[in-house]
């Protein structure tokens, strides 16, 4: 995604992590309801 990677510079790697962490859980969620 460029949107994501262009936010990067204007958060701290911290906060970036936490975001890219839930991402993931929604993006699972979602392919689990997908493709089960």
């Amino acid at each position: 995604m460029p949107e994501e990677n262009a936010k990067v510079g204007e958060v701290s790697q911290s906060r970036y992590e936490q975001i890219v962490a839930e991402l993931r859980d929604v993006v699972e969620q979602q392919t689990r309801g997908q493709f089960t």
